[in-house]
């Protein structure tokens, strides 16, 4: 079958599908502990990648997504505007930077990335001017698909491309939608809605991931996280946040900075899903750390995590999609330094020992690292 009668058939799926769907949820109270819990707690083995930078076109400017395929990983560098690839010991591979432009098969801004493994396919999503393009995982275009809405955030699963999408004649509304991937702008499912969001104000994490498995997902400003199965909701779990979650109807008339101050302690934004077996690790908009057990359907929220197998400490997680059970900390080369310094002072830290050729070489003006962990199952 051809890719335009294949898109009619998903097509016709799509359509006739109603937008109600039932699902399993679990209600989950988040319990908070002023204690801080060790990465020894949660996470198994430590890789640690350090993406090489020997020219300029290989600098990274800050990690906003990072997609793990055929043994490489590509980085989501929003503010230098390109996707760089590395393999799995750090060697520079390519960047999408030589294509920022104005001409046919270039673009002038890129917004979000995301791997397809059916296809093995990388898909990057510009939002100047609205298109996708498809790369194949040596980062060579293939194709340039004009799209006709805005997509802040998606994720791919096998057929499907999942886009989280904002009103544009109410910015405080939004939508998790399905569409075919080989018809981006023909029909899709409403999986999810949210319509009491605060217009002007997001997160700095993402609320879309795939882990290779599934994808879920987490709409701005709501409570509830999804997990989506051949491209049905098939589960979610309803965080029950103990009053420690935002009114909306006493913030639905603030905007920006007047929002968050008013909302400075309290969650109104989960984001950074990072997903095992068992346990779901994420972010909101405060620092702390959050820890669902599925099958004990518990939460808890801890006030830090401490690192106790490697000298630096982050809440901040970045999930690792299109691998499972596995999520990463990214160490900014300012602290890199002084913790690579640390780990070559200690000659008696036999886990550091390990470690001190992989990083002998490592420069104050490199790349960031990045400690890509296992996440308990």
């Amino acid at each position: 079958m051809n890719r335009c009668f294949i898109g009619f058939l998903l097509n016709i799926l799509l359509i006739s599908c109603s937008n109600t769907q039932s699902f399993v949820s679990n209600d989950i109270s988040i319990k908070y502990h002023p204690k801080i819990i060790k990465t020894s707690e949660l996470l198994d083995s430590c890789k640690i990648v350090i993406p090489q930078s020997d020219e300029k076109q290989q600098y990274i400017g800050n990690i906003e997504r990072v997609l793990c395929a055929n043994n490489k990983y590509y980085l989501v560098d929003r503010k230098r505007n390109a996707i760089l690839s590395f393999n799995e010991e750090g060697h520079f591979e390519k960047t999408t930077a030589s294509l920022i432009g104005r001409g046919p098969g270039e673009y002038i801004r890129i917004l979000d990335a995301a791997v397809d493994l059916k296809s093995n396919r990388i898909y990057v999503y510009c939002d100047a001017p609205y298109q996708m393009m498809i790369f194949d995982y040596n980062l060579n275009l293939v194709e340039v698909v004009k799209v006709e809405l805005l997509f802040k955030e998606f994720a791919i699963d096998g057929d499907y491309i999942f886009a989280l999408c904002q009103n544009v004649d109410d910015w405080s509304k939004y939508e998790l939608r399905c569409y075919n991937k080989t018809d981006i702008n023909g029909s899709y499912k409403v999986l999810a809605k949210q319509d009491k969001g605060i217009a002007g104000t997001g997160g700095l994490g993402k609320s879309v991931t795939y882990d290779g498995r599934n994808c879920y997902f987490c709409l701005p400003f709501d409570n509830k996280i999804y997990r989506i199965s051949n491209g049905e909701i098939e589960n979610g779990w309803n965080l029950d946040f103990n009053e420690k979650w935002f009114s909306y109807e006493a913030s639905r008339q603030l905007k920006g900075t007047r929002f968050i101050t008013k909302n400075k302690d309290v969650n109104w934004y989960v984001q950074n899903l990072c997903v095992s077996d068992s346990l779901v690790l994420f972010n909101t908009n405060l620092s702390n750390i959050f820890v669902v057990n599925k099958k004990l359907n518990v939460g808890d929220s801890y006030s830090e995590i401490i690192n106790d197998i490697f000298p630096y400490s982050s809440s901040w997680i970045i999930p690792v999609n299109g691998q499972p059970s596995k999520m990463c900390f990214i160490v900014p080369s300012v602290h890199a330094k002084r913790v690579i310094d640390h780990i070559k002072e200690d000659k008696n830290n036999l886990i550091y020992n390990k470690i001190k050729q992989k990083i002998s070489d490592y420069d104050a003006n490199d790349n960031p690292l990045i400690l890509v962990w296992d996440i308990k199952q």
